[in-house]
């Protein structure tokens, strides 16, 4: 998660808001989120379910309105859909964390790796947490991780910011997840690239699927689709501070 948290601490920058927030912070209208003190969330959509009791086996856990997806299950399963909120007592292994992506976020990842440097230097993947229309958002910020001021003019620095829309008309269902470029200093000196891109919360089940990179047919892709309605795309080379345009259509 370390793209997503050092995007979180450029909009800390630039906005002052926290990287850790309590609930209420993104749910003020929720008024059952103003005593919860046991939870927290990073940015507006990851929610962290501690164990704060030795030997615990369970968390008592609260999910404002919205999908709720797990991100310890490589599946990405959907946990909690709700309207209005919702109590949930979650299982608590030891070799596993409580922690979900609320649907209406993209999140940028890498893989973890010995180093922070070496992290760095890695393959992204996108995983697109859709909400019940279909919608999602991000954004990834990018600089040496050096430069005293992050974002600042006249530095080298990559700002891009992802949407992802649903439409269907007589039976197809076509999602496009789309980039936008707002400061590209930094990125092309790194050539990095987006590899995979893990749609959550896909309506299923599809009897088939295409999928179009910048309105062309991408043939060679490799697809996974999982019955917790996760779907992956990998076998990708976008490059990060080029725009570009990926859609998933659906016949049903």
């Amino acid at each position: 998660m370390l793209p997503y948290m050092y995007t979180l601490m450029y909009e800390a920058h630039t906005t002052g808001a926290p990287i850790a927030r309590p609930l209420f912070f993104s749910y003020p209208q929720d008024a059952d989120t103003y005593g919860v003190d046991k939870q927290f969330l990073l940015g507006r959509g990851v929610l962290v379910s501690p164990v704060l009791q030795p030997g615990a086996t369970t968390v008592d856990a609260y999910f404002p309105a919205g999908r709720w997806f797990s991100l310890y299950d490589h599946n990405y399963p959907l946990t909690v859909a709700t309207r209005t909120g919702k109590r949930v007592t979650l299982q608590a292994p030891v070799d596993s964390a409580n922690v979900h992506l609320a649907g209406g976020n993209i999140l940028p990842l890498q893989q973890p790796a010995l180093t922070m440097s070496a992290a760095r230097q890695g393959e992204f993947h996108l995983l697109v947490a859709l909400t019940e229309n279909g919608t999602a958002s991000g954004e990834l910020f990018l600089d040496d991780g050096e430069s005293m001021e992050m974002g600042g003019v006249g530095g080298k620095w990559t700002l891009v910011k992802f949407s992802c829309s649903t439409e269907e008309s007589e039976g197809i269902i076509t999602t496009t997840v789309s980039s936008h470029v707002v400061q590209n200093s930094y990125a092309p000196s790194r050539a990095q690239v987006i590899g995979n891109v893990v749609f959550m919360g896909l309506q299923s089940p599809a009897k088939g699927f295409t999928i179009y990179v910048n309105n062309v047919e991408l043939k060679a892709a490799r697809t996974k689709s999982r019955t917790s309605g996760a779907f992956s795309v990998s076998g990708l080379s976008l490059a990060i501070g080029k725009e570009f345009q990926i859609k998933v259509v659906m016949s049903h």
